[in-house]
Formats: C-alpha cells, structure tokens, sequence
C-alpha cells in the first residue's frame, strides 16, 4: 500500500496594538496535487489555515483647568479742602478663558475595519490506481477580539473677584464729586471631546476572512473512495467601554465701592460705578464606536 500526505497548516496572528494606526491583513495560499500513484494507494491533501486577531486599548485622558483671580482698585478721597476736587476710584475687572480638545482614536478611518486573512487552497488528485482512496480537507478558522476602554475627564475651575476702591468727599466748603469705577468678571470655557474606536461609517466593519480555493479529484481507478471536506468558522468580539466627564465651575463676585459725599457746604454728586459678571461655556462631545 502507498500513502501519500501532504499537509498545509498556516497560521497568522497578531495582537497587542495600542491607540494609533490598525489594520492587519493575511494572505496565505497553497498549490497542492497528487497524482500517478498505484493501485490501493491511499492519497490526502489537507490544508488548515488559522488566524487569530486581539487588539486591546485602554485610554485614559485627565485634563483641568484652574484660574484664580482677585482685582481691586484704591479708594479715592478728597477731604479737608476748601475747594474740594472731585474723587474717582479706578475700575476693576478679570478676564479668563480655556479651551480643552481631546482627541483619541483606537481605529483608522481609512480601512474602517479590524483584521481580514484569506486562506485559498487549490488541491487536486488525479490518475490514481484503482481501489484507492483519496480525500481532501481544507479548514479556515478566524477569531477577532477588540476590547476598548476609554476614560475622558474634564474639569474647568474658574474663581474670579473684582472690587473697586470707595470714593469719598467730605469735611470740603466746596466738595467735589466722588464716583467709584466698575467691577466685572468674565468667564469662559470650551471643550471639545472625541473618542472613535472603529472609525469609517459602519460599526465593526471588516473583520472579514475568506477561505477560498478550489479542489478537485478526478480519473480514479474502479473501486475507488473519494472524499473532499470544507469547513470555514469565524468568530468576532467587539467591546467597547466610554467614560466621558465634563465639569464647569464657575464662581465670580463683582462689587462697585460706595460714593459718600458729607460735611460739605456745597456738595457734589455721587455715583457708584457698575458691577457685572459674565461666565459661558460650551462642551462638544463626539463617540464613535
């Protein structure tokens, strides 16, 4: 009795790729044939190919902002005169502003995929003797797991003061007037969020595999047994975990000092300034798994 094996076993694998550039691709092929043998002669081609895919990415982004401002203008007086000129306090006021852009991307948009191997076989048996037996398998197996975990903070902290000095006329026999500045705060904060773990339009899509080929057993001798078997699995995980946190706080105080006019034979006016605060804030978050 003759026996004849030829075994293809090809394997690809890959794993551990971090936030940036992903897309593998596999590519195996085999070109197989027995023929010509003789008579009670056992033939068999098999051909397996496996690939098995893993991509884990963990991404954790913190990001804060603080400001802390205080502003204050000088009192103004004027007293013990007997011309008194007018008394004015400065004006006060903060300004403060922060912009945060996180971007993460575990998947690239051009493939828009996962991983893709392709596994063709061409066996094929011919002119064997008679009562022989042939067989040919071929086996494509493929697994794809991805895991992603993503955790985004942001934190905006934003305390602001502004006081004006006092303004104050007295003890004049002609006081002038006594007018205090303006107090104002403003405030402002953007953030800006996005987190693409597959990228492309259509989630998941890839991750495709291909067990293609041909086989063929011809001419056999009477009496003969001829098999041929094909068998092809795929397998695709995808887990995707986002954890995105925006915070804005904002604390602001705003006062104008007083204006006294008093013990004066002829008086002035008296006026106190403005106090204003403005705060805005705008959060644009974008997921795309």
């Amino acid at each position: 009795m003759v026996i004849n094996k030829i075994i293809k076993r090809v394997a690809t694998a890959s794993a551990a790729v971090s936030v940036g550039v992903l897309g593998l691709s596999g590519l195996a092929s085999a070109q197989s044939s027995i023929h010509q043998t003789g008579p009670n002669s056992t033939n068999r081609i098999n051909s397996s190919w496996n690939s098995d895919f893993m991509s884990r990415n963990s991404n954790s982004v913190g990001v804060f902002n603080g400001t802390g401002q205080s502003s204050s203008s000088g009192n103004a007086r004027v007293s013990g005169n007997t011309i008194g000129g007018s008394a004015s306090s400065g004006n006060a006021s903060n300004t403060a502003g922060s912009n945060t852009n996180v971007s993460v991307r575990n998947m690239p948009r051009t493939h828009g995929g996962m991983f893709w191997t392709t596994g063709a076989s061409n066996a094929r048996i011919s002119n064997t003797g008679p009562h022989s037996t042939n067989a040919i398998s071929n086996s494509s197996s493929n697994s794809n797991r991805i895991n992603n975990n993503n955790h985004v903070s942001s934190d905006n902290f934003t305390h602001q003061s502004a006081n004006t000095g006092n303004a104050n006329s007295s003890g004049n026999t002609r006081g002038g007037g006594a007018s205090t500045g303006s107090a104002a705060n403003h405030a402002r904060s953007g953030a800006n969020i996005s987190v693409a773990n597959s990228g492309g339009s259509s989630v998941g899509s890839g991750g495709s595999s291909s067990g293609g080929g041909s086989a063929s057993i011809n001419t056999t001798g009477p009496g003969s047994t001829n098999r041929i078997s094909s068998n092809s699995s795929n397998s695709t995980s995808i887990n995707n975990t986002n954890d995105v946190n925006i915070s804005n706080t904002t604390r602001q105080n705003a006062s104008s000092g007083s204006a006294n006019v008093s013990g004066n034979t002829i008086g002035g006016s008296a006026i106190t300034g403005s106090a204003s605060n403005s705060s805005s804030s705008n959060s644009s978050v974008r997921i795309s798994n």
